[in-house]
């Protein structure tokens, strides 16, 4: 019988992807929702990045070093087991960005990074 972790990895190796319901609580989400938020609205005043901060979509780069709420989900404990097991313990956080799609906004193609 597999745990929730194994099964997650499973799924992410056949899949691509898992979903992790309830990952997030609902003050949490409510923190996340509103730092990210204050970090698109001040950023897009200081039009620093053009390109970051278009008619159809806004980017912020590197969260995690603009509000502890994102620092926070960086070391969910749960999120860090997944990662431990699919990539080993020495795997490296180097992106933790957000894109805000304007309702204006076309679709974008899936990444691959």
């Amino acid at each position: 019988m597999m745990n929730d972790l194994s099964r997650h990895v499973v799924q992410v190796q056949r899949n691509g992807y898992t979903l992790l319901p309830n990952l997030i609580n609902p003050e949490d989400l409510d923190r996340l929702t509103k730092a990210f938020d204050r970090i698109i609205r001040e950023e897009a005043a200081r039009k620093t990045d053009p390109e970051a901060h278009t008619n159809t979509h806004q980017v912020s780069y590197a969260l995690i070093g603009k509000d502890s709420a994102f620092r926070q989900m960086a070391f969910h404990p749960t999120l860090l087991s997944l990662m431990m097991e699919l990539l080993g313990p020495d795997f490296i956080l180097s992106a933790f960005n957000g894109l805000d799609m304007r309702p204006e906004g076309k679709g974008q193609l899936l990444q691959m990074d």
